[in-house]
């Protein structure tokens, strides 16, 4: 089976969020995650959150994103 990436999406802006918080809170089951910047649970820092409702539609809201050009961040 092939996955398509046409649904992901990431979180920056308060309505995006508000709409995919209506989708976790309809669907019967989600995944969710933590990115950080490193394996080390000790040192690690929280850097992003992600979830899916299904197979190839999933979210990434960035919190901790310091790069040049980085996008603002809610």
């Amino acid at each position: 089976t092939v996955i398509s990436y046409d649904n992901y999406v990431t979180i920056l802006d308060e309505e995006t969020l508000k709409a995919w918080i209506a989708k976790l809170e309809k669907a019967p089951v989600f995944a969710f995650d933590t990115e950080t910047d490193s394996l080390d649970n000790i040192s690690a820092n929280l850097v992003g959150l992600s979830f899916a409702i299904e197979p190839g539609v999933a979210a990434y809201i960035p919190v901790a994103h310091d790069y040049l050009d980085a996008p603002d961040q809610i």
